[in-house]
């Protein structure tokens, strides 16, 4: 069924009076809206009203996960909406999803639920609920010519329409409420833009939302701007004493009560509301030409914030290069006294190494003149060496000969010592048999004379002995005086050899901290090797045993 003049209520509402169609009671038709229509009567009404759909819309919308969200905020309260994922929820979402594939541009709003659910819970004479297919039909329906469409394009331009409108309407049919909500800074949208997305649907009872419903689709949005002034005329005296918190809790809390008690009075108030059509026409040109001039405002001040913008970037840019440059001298200043200064240390550490490299040039001349005068030296040392060895060899060639012959004459000594000891034995064989003989002889005379003589010979004989006793051990004390001399002259040769060749290394080491003086840790370690060398010479032990013969 097309909704257009020919429908006598419909004809009768549009730029009328809506007391001539509903307070004088035009139609029969007119009288059941008018009181309600009742669930048979109303589906019915809504069946002829849907479009033949080309075929039910399938696939996977981009806001999925925000219509199921949503799904389950929507009517949660209603018996074929409350149970999760069930048939009332689902139908809702198929609706949902087939009109936000079939209406790219709109999609799917928030709020848009509610009027699809209302469809959803009208039944027929059969007692059935309103098919998905119809319900989508006829939500498209709505949506294209009772300007729905318009309410929810992501603009929503026929909803700031709609607030200009009703804000004036309050203006002049409740001045003291609207200078209220000014004093509050309670704008209309905070309270009224429900009103229009959802048809009352949110703010009021399904009862009443669907009474609604029945005279949006005669008279399209002129009853949700009466319903507004009745719901703020009905509670001005509440309103005028609440602030902003108290008014927002009476339209969310207080009046959705209020009206579901006594529904009559607020549609009795509603259409004894003075409506004014082609005043709302003058309003919507004046809205027009007030966005019009706002939109030419914004685009001339969009053209001065870039013009502004470009000014600023241009002038960010110079004091960006000016500071760029300021850093760049400071820099190059900064950078000519690092290089000056540079510049005078270079010169003072070359001065220095000038200096250096004269005072090493003269340490190496005179290095070169010590090594001279120490290869010359050590020339000479290595011929008072070789001298010297070759005179301490011949010596001890002289010394073991001397101690040869000194051994010799001890042996020739021994061996007189044994003839002499020899002779005494024999002398004393003499003696007794001179004694014998004696005794034989001349007992009493001769033996005292003989004894005597033997006395004499025998002292003498001893006298004798012990003079070459005296002189073998006065020998022999000689020749191991000489031993221990020619031993003690050999250790000082050693000593004195070991002496030059600890000379010998010293220079060599001197030489080499002449060579290189920069090398402070050769320095270091040829002073350890001196240090090493100097603790290999050990003393010579000058106590030395005597050879034994």
């Amino acid at each position: 069924m097309k909704l257009d003049g020919s429908d006598p209520l419909r004809g009768s509402c549009n730029g009328g009076d809506v007391n001539t169609a509903f307070g004088q009671g035009a139609g029969e038709r007119g009288r059941r809206v008018d009181r309600g229509v009742g669930q048979e009567g109303r589906s019915s009404s809504l069946q002829s009203h849907h479009l033949a759909a080309p075929g039910w819309i399938t696939g996977l919308p981009p806001q999925e996960q925000v219509i199921r969200r949503d799904i389950a905020r929507t009517y949660p309260e209603h018996d074929f909406f409350k149970e999760k994922d069930g048939f009332g929820q689902e139908s809702l979402f198929n609706v949902m999803k087939a009109y936000s594939l079939h209406d790219r541009e709109v999609g799917y709003c928030q709020g848009s639920a509610f009027i699809v659910g209302l469809l959803l819970m009208q039944v027929n004479r059969l007692r059935l609920q309103m098919p998905e297919e119809e319900a989508f039909a006829t939500f498209v329906r709505l949506m294209q010519e009772y300007r729905l469409r318009e309410m929810f394009k992501p603009t929503m331009s026929e909803l700031g329409l709609c607030m200009f409108q009703l804000e004036t309407l309050v203006q002049e049919l409740i001045p003291e409420l609207h200078q209220h909500f000014q004093a509050q800074s309670f704008y209309t949208s905070m309270y009224a833009s429900s009103w229009f997305l959802t048809l009352f649907t949110t703010s009021v009872s399904v009862s009443v939302a669907s009474r609604i419903m029945d005279v949006f689709l005669l008279e399209g949005i002129e009853i949700v701007f009466r319903v507004a002034v009745a719901v703020l005329t009905t509670g001005r005296d509440k309103l005028l004493q609440q602030d902003m918190e108290g008014m927002l809790r009476y339209f969310q809390r207080e009046m959705p009560e209020e009206f579901a008690a006594d529904p009559d009075a607020l549609f009795h108030v509603a259409f004894n509301i003075k409506y004014n059509a082609k005043k709302m026409k003058k309003l919507e040109k004046d809205y027009t030409v007030m966005k019009t001039k706002e939109q030419e405002d914004q685009v001339e001040l969009r053209r001065l914030r870039m013009e502004n913008r470009l000014l600023r970037q241009k002038s960010m840019m110079l004091e960006r290069e000016s500071a760029e440059l300021a850093d760049r001298l400071l820099q190059d200043q900064v950078n000519r006294a690092n290089l000056q200064e540079d510049t005078f240390e270079i010169n003072r550490e070359l001065s220095m190494i000038r200096e250096r490299d004269s005072i090493t040039q003269l340490k190496l001349l005179q290095a070169e003149e010590r090594i001279r005068k120490l290869s010359y030296m050590m020339e000479e040392l290595v011929q008072q060496k070789e001298e010297l060895i070759r005179l301490l060899q011949e010596e001890l060639v002289k010394t073991r000969l001397k101690g040869a012959e000194d051994e010799a004459t001890i042996k020739d000594l021994k061996e007189k010592v044994a003839e002499l000891e020899e002779a005494q034995v024999n002398a004393n064989y003499v003696r007794r048999a001179e004694e014998d003989v004696q005794a034989c002889l001349e007992r009493e005379e001769s033996w005292s004379v003989r004894e005597k003589e033997a006395e004499e010979q025998r002292r003498a004989q001893e006298r004798r002995y012990a003079d070459l006793e005296s002189q073998m051990k006065e020998e022999l004390m000689l020749g191991r005086i000489r031993e221990a001399e020619n031993s003690q002259k050999i250790a000082e040769l050693t000593q004195k050899i070991s002496s030059l060749e600890f000379r010998n290394q010293e220079m060599l080491v001197e030489e080499e901290i002449i060579r290189r003086p920069a090398e402070s840790d050769s320095i270091k370690e040829l002073q350890d090797k001196v240090s090493e060398l100097k603790a290999e010479v050990s003393p010579v032990p000058f106590d030395l045993k005597l050879h034994e013969g």
